[in-house]
């Protein structure tokens, strides 16, 4: 065997032990959801460049950990939390799971009445993994999706099968598409 051979060989190998390894070790996630919190207000840019505002807190930690990981600064939220908290479990947004609204009290609108409009029968009940209680919108979870598809992704790299790029994705619900 000609040495140009064993070094491909050997780089293959190194490759696959570094896999495995990663497939065995879910990935570490942080995701902050602050109520009230504008894009300008940490010292971490969220935009092509810093902005006065940024200039005017202190954020280090957030800061350091977007310099060690990954950073996400295209997102949509809804104008009250219970309608992004919704999309973010679920995947889903708004016009999807119909929850556009405070879920405060159990089987209780929020909206206020109106002699005007004739008001649709939001999920006021929010989300659930299970079906049985009225105007809840029912959903796999963003976590279990992401369990499930770590699981597989692990499967399919101890088995040897490589995961063409661009060939995988994560959806909230299979009705979100």
């Amino acid at each position: 065997m000609k040495k140009t051979q064993l070094i491909p060989i050997a780089l293959l190998s190194v490759s696959a032990v570094v896999n495995a390894q990663n497939a065995s070790r879910p990935p570490n996630i942080i995701l902050f959801l602050v109520d009230d919190m504008g894009w300008e207000d940490t010292s971490l840019p969220f935009w092509t460049q810093k902005t006065h505002y940024n200039e005017v807190y202190e954020t280090p930690n957030m800061e350091r950990l977007a310099k060690e990981g990954m950073m996400f600064t295209q997102a949509y939220a809804s104008s009250i939390s219970s309608p992004t908290r919704c999309s973010l479990i679920t995947g889903t947004n708004a016009a999807r799971h119909r929850v556009t609204n405070w879920t405060l009290f159990k089987d209780k609108t929020t909206d206020r009445e109106s002699d005007v409009l004739t008001l649709p029968d939001w999920n006021y009940n929010g989300v659930a993994q299970v079906s049985g209680t009225n105007n809840t919108f029912v959903g796999t979870s963003f976590v279990q999706i992401l369990k499930n598809n770590i699981r597989s992704i692990a499967a399919r790299r101890t088995l040897g099968r490589s995961i063409p790029r661009g060939r995988t994705r994560i959806i909230g619900d299979s009705r979100s598409i």
